[in-house]
């Protein structure tokens, strides 16, 4: 089967800076924006007008974005860090990198592109051994058709919600000011919790509305994606169980670089733990986020005839 896989979809990390590292990675990126013409910027404020993120992406997508944190908003603690989204397959340049999911080895290989890409522009960016994951997106593709369902992607998404809301999820929904009513999206199924997000939908429609310009988006047609969203609350729990280990963290001893272990020890004391890359990624990982969050129900009524 080439569709039908289970995986991670997408990753976040976080690199917490200094002010000096802020200013000298913004510098970088412009440096690397007015050099080559490959990428571009997008400013993002908050309420009050105050520019408290930059973005940066490439020009033709790669599968990587950037998002600087300049937060002055408390004087008394700033925070200044970098988080990166990365999409392991459509960096690795994979035909059906938007469709398919991506097992450990796919990300190991990501995370090395990953380094490769960010030698280019700034040295701030580099060693992501280093960064604290800030979210994981593990999912499992349902391609209809490789599967032999007799029933459309569309068809199976309504059977879907007509399963039961698992406890403490709520379905996303918007106002219509035609209908007068709240109306779920026609092509998911949105469900939010404190930390987690279950999303469920036609992965077809998705790209026609994200990547329209995807050359293999008819492959697409039959996928029914089923996606968990995990923040870093959920992240942080799971990364406690001892069941998963990091070889990071493991490696690190009285030869370690020093500077490693104070960026390790800012990161712990600076309000958000230190989760390994390598902790989350691995295929077991993703095979119990998707079977432990309470939605069985779900995936059952995919995988029975």
């Amino acid at each position: 089967m080439i569709n039908t896989s289970l995986g991670l979809h997408t990753l976040a990390v976080f690199h917490r800076l200094s002010q000096e590292e802020a200013y000298n990675i913004n510098r970088d990126f412009n440096l690397r924006i007015n050099r080559e013409g490959d990428m571009k910027k997008r400013p993002i404020k908050n309420k009050f007008g105050q520019i408290i993120l930059m973005e940066y992406t490439y020009k033709n997508e790669k599968g990587i974005k950037w998002f600087t944190l300049s937060n002055n908003a408390n004087y008394q603690f700033p925070i200044y860090g970098v988080k990166a989204i990365i999409t392991p397959m459509v960096l690795l340049g994979d035909e059906n990198g938007h469709i398919k999911a991506a097992n450990a080895n796919d990300v190991i290989k990501a995370m090395r592109l990953y380094e490769v890409e960010t030698e280019k522009i700034s040295p701030i960016l580099k060693n992501s051994n280093y960064y604290s994951m800030n979210r994981g997106d593990f999912c499992i593709n349902f391609d209809i058709f490789e599967l032999g369902l007799r029933c459309t992607a569309c068809q199976m998404l309504e059977l879907l919600k007509q399963g039961d809301i698992p406890n403490h999820f709520t379905e996303r929904k918007e106002y219509d000011r035609t209908a007068h009513r709240w109306i779920a999206d026609k092509n998911s199924f949105y469900l939010t919790s404190g930390s987690v997000v279950i999303n469920c939908y036609r992965k077809h429609a998705q790209l026609l509305e994200m990547y329209p310009s995807f050359s293999n988006i008819n492959k697409s047609l039959f996928v029914i994606r089923f996606e968990i969203q995990c923040k870093y609350p959920k992240l942080y729990s799971i990364a406690k169980n001892e069941h998963y280990k990091s070889m990071i963290l493991d490696s690190l001893d009285d030869t370690t670089d020093d500077k490693i272990k104070e960026f390790i020890d800012e990161l712990q004391c600076g309000g958000q733990n230190l989760i390994p890359v390598d902790m989350l990624l691995s295929d077991a990982v993703s095979a119990d986020i998707i079977k432990n969050i309470s939605v069985s129900s779900f995936v059952k009524a995919i995988i029975t005839p």
